[in-house]
């Protein structure tokens, strides 16, 4: 009856099972060394024991979400009168308040390519501490929106890592990690701003605000929109700007400029309104801007802070370019 036990637990838990879980299916520590010895049982962490020599990396996320009992204590739950494939179930399902989180997650999220040498755990409300096995984070919010399941284990989503990642990494580390997360299509705009409005007070936001300037002006709510530079275009002593001005390229691909003098071929375009300020957008920008250029436009960047911060400088700025295309092109 217990190797029946023991193998539908380990079948839940990629291969692993605890050892409140073996004295559960009638396995007692003699009965466990026993198997150890003989090879039948692996121990891979403190408590926590394979069913195989060698665990992959889901096995090792699930042994360290084992390790800080994450799994239900088999002699408090209630399992009177349930079948044996329901009383599996709600011994393997992970309780609520732990997931796999910053490095772990990024790796378990294919954000990194490596794992890190240990792996690190989430627990809302635990005592932050570095164990030989496991590096378990204290937190004190742990949003039921910060939490997905990869290979059936609880691991924070992306927004949550980067924000949580951030605590002991450079703006450009974080950086990398917002790229990967949008080209990888597990973040978008939207829900990050969203999780970076919902941990305003986590220790790392001030590295994710310097890695993403543009989260930081849309965070304070000023952030311009594309009307905003139209605005500022109707200011300056120029004719009127063509809005969305389409321009085919060599390959084939058609652009719309934002605001266009045609006349000259000076392009300019608004950075961080709707459509832009995510780092695929910036790549995106980058390689339209040099097919524009090799079709003789020259592309102004009007960024959103300077719309808003830097407004006079920025005017000053198209102004001369207008003037030098005109000397340009028109002689």
């Amino acid at each position: 009856m217990h190797n029946r036990r023991i193998a539908a637990i380990a079948a839940r838990q990629h291969g692993l099972i605890t050892a409140a879980q073996l004295t559960w299916c009638g396995l007692g520590p003699r009965g466990i060394r026993h198997r150890v010895a003989r090879g039948r049982l692996t121990r891979v962490a403190r408590g926590v024991y394979s069913l195989s020599p060698v665990l992959d990396d889901r096995g090792r996320r699930c042994a360290a979400l084992l390790r800080v009992r994450a799994a239900p204590d088999p002699f408090a739950v209630p399992l009177d009168g349930l079948s044996h494939h329901t009383t599996v179930n709600r011994l393997t399902t992970f309780r609520p308040g732990v997931a796999c989180s910053h490095w772990t997650a990024a790796h378990a999220l294919e954000l990194v390519r490596s794992p890190p040498a240990r792996p690190h755990v989430v627990m809302l409300g635990a005592v932050g501490r570095r164990t030989r096995d496991v590096t378990v984070h204290r937190t004190r919010s742990l949003d039921a929106v910060d939490v997905i399941r990869r290979d059936r284990l609880p691991v924070t989503g992306a927004a949550r890592t980067i924000i949580d990642v951030a605590t002991d990494a450079s703006p450009a580390a974080v950086r990398r990690l917002i790229r990967e997360a949008l080209y990888r299509k597990v973040l978008d705009p939207p829900r990050w701003l969203d999780a970076v409005r919902r941990h305003r007070h986590h220790p790392g936001l001030a590295v994710v605000l310097a890695a993403d300037p543009q989260i930081a002006i849309r965070l304070r709510g000023d952030g311009p929109t594309g009307g905003d530079l139209a605005v500022l275009l109707a200011e300056l002593p120029l004719p009127p700007a063509v809005p969305q001005f389409p321009v085919t390229v060599a390959d084939g691909t058609t652009y719309r400029i934002d605001h266009a003098y045609p006349d000259v071929l000076l392009a300019v375009e608004g950075d961080g309104d709707d459509g832009h300020g995510t780092y695929v957008a910036v790549a995106d920008d980058g390689e339209r801007t040099l097919h524009l250029a090799a079709e003789g436009w020259l592309v102004v960047r009007a960024p959103s802070h300077r719309i808003t911060y830097d407004r006079d400088a920025l005017g000053r700025e198209i102004v001369a370019a207008h003037a030098a295309r005109t000397r340009h092109l028109v002689g």
